[in-house]
């Protein structure tokens, strides 16, 4: 009889493997975890040949979806990314799609198949909760080359760093920008001495001044 393997944490389509049952049947059982937040149990064979994918939600919303994730976080994002992009009617419009950002996914399916499998990854780094979409240039569209995933945290960050600011130079000349990265480089200048400025730590950086707009 070939070794028992152990299944705990491991990632069954909605299901993730918690621990082994002791049933007192011949075939082992695992309590999972689905995506939904109900428990199930069922043996490490149905869960490796996918007869069970899911607590039983994934049946249930047959009858409105074909791919079974209408419920998850991941369509939540999905859906929240495009809405940013498209739709006039929601505030965060103004800082996407009004100044000309676009999401080239529009069938879920497609961001599914490049996208699903790193969101897992990045679930395990920091917690499904934590998981935010973020584009790698800020300025760039949603296209595949340019989406990553980082925890709530990062996103703050990087969100504090895109704010629009006025910086001052040593002869008084004045600019406006909503990078500070590309704003440090352009000018040698440390990204990190104009945050420190904008949050009001340090007066100025090599003779500039910085205040947020």
């Amino acid at each position: 009889m070939p070794p028992l393997v152990n299944l705990t944490g491991r990632r069954f389509h909605r299901l993730v493997v918690i621990k082994r049952v002791d049933s007192g049947d011949k075939k082992p059982k695992w309590e999972c975890k689905c995506d939904c937040g109900n428990t199930i149990i069922t043996t490490g064979e149905r869960l490796r040949i996918g007869e069970t994918r899911s607590c039983g939600c994934l049946k249930l919303e047959g009858n409105n979806t074909k791919h079974g994730m209408a419920t998850t976080r991941f369509h939540d994002i999905y859906r929240n990314m495009r809405t940013r992009c498209t739709n006039p009617n929601v505030p965060e419009y103004e800082y996407y799609g009004g100044r000309g950002i676009t999401c080239d996914y529009t069938n879920f399916e497609d961001f599914m198949k490049d996208h699903y499998e790193t969101y897992l990854i990045a679930c395990k780094l920091y917690g499904e909760d934590q998981v935010t979409i973020e584009r790698i240039d800020v300025n760039g569209n949603y296209t595949n080359g340019n989406i990553t995933w980082i925890d709530r945290f990062d996103q703050q960050s990087n969100t504090r760093r895109n704010k629009w600011f006025k910086a001052i130079s040593p002869t008084g000349e004045v600019y406006e920008s909503n990078n500070q990265n590309e704003f440090a480089r352009q000018h040698n200048l440390k990204q990190t001495r104009i945050s420190d400025c904008l949050l009001g730590k340090n007066e100025s950086h090599k003779g500039w001044t910085f205040k947020y707009i």
